[in-house]
């Protein structure tokens, strides 16, 4: 793969490096394969401790990632934020490298929550099948833990906190 040369000629010969790099730029066709390309060659220049090109890697990578999301790759906006503020903190424009990390947290903060609560879902759901399973404890157990990722995530007076109390009462109505 082409990331993977990227990565080899950074091992085998950091004093060619960017030349062979350069070779290897001039006969790419996919535009994700560029993508993926300017990503390592972005760390590459890090490594190199040339901020200002690796900036200039990571900005047109950020710019490509904020206007299609659409895009595979193995890495995300918040990879990219990320890396830019470290690369501002190893320039020392500390308020800056701030800047883009609160903006990578604040991202991987709201994609956490969302995952979190479809493990809440799938533990809800877990629970109302084990429920109807008569399978009473293991359902209390999913249900209870459904209820607490959701009351930390979206609060108590959320609907969906309704619909799992609602399962947690039949449970307790089929305990009797």
């Amino acid at each position: 793969s082409i990331r993977l040369s990227l990565k080899m000629i950074l091992i085998i010969d950091n004093n060619n490096a960017e030349e062979y790099i350069s070779k290897i730029l001039s006969n790419i066709n996919q535009v994700e394969n560029d993508l993926e390309c300017k990503y390592e060659i972005g760390k590459i220049e890090f490594h190199f401790r040339k901020y200002n090109k690796a900036l200039s890697y990571n900005y047109y990578l950020l710019d490509v990632l904020e206007k299609n999301k659409q895009v595979s790759l193995s890495f995300n906006l918040e990879d990219i934020l990320s890396d830019i503020g470290e690369i501002f903190f190893e320039m020392e424009e500390y308020q800056k490298s701030l800047e883009f990390g609160r903006k990578s947290l604040e991202l991987r903060l709201s994609l956490t929550q969302k995952i979190e609560l479809k493990v809440a879902n799938s533990y809800n759901n877990v629970g109302c099948a084990l429920l109807l399973l008569e399978n009473l404890e293991e359902a209390q157990k999913n249900l209870k833990q459904s209820l607490n990722i959701k009351k930390r995530i979206i609060g108590s007076k959320h609907p969906d906190i309704a619909a799992t109390l609602h399962n947690i009462a039949a449970l307790m109505e089929r305990k009797k």
